[in-house]
């Protein structure tokens, strides 16, 4: 028993490594077209937006427009996101 949660830890940590791996590659990429002023997706620019409109950074902006958006569409009271 002890063997079968020490591997699902295991396996745990595994996956939260390569989520958060991608996540950083994901995110140096839309950084970068940032910086570079080429253009991003549709999303970004979005919260690039508010987040110039209300001083916050880029990165908090699009964390906050997630959690509203994900608190809506958890309890069902938005279903077009």
């Amino acid at each position: 028993m002890r063997e079968h949660i020490a591997e699902n830890k295991k396996e745990w940590f595994l996956r939260l490594c390569f989520l958060t791996l991608g996540l950083i590659i994901a995110h140096l990429g839309v950084t970068l077209f940032l910086i570079s002023n080429l253009g991003t997706d549709t999303f970004t620019v979005f919260a690039a937006g508010i987040a110039h409109l209300t001083g916050i950074s880029v990165g908090l902006c699009h964390s906050g427009i997630q959690c509203v958006r994900h608190s809506f569409h958890w309890n069902g009271a938005c279903d077009i996101f």
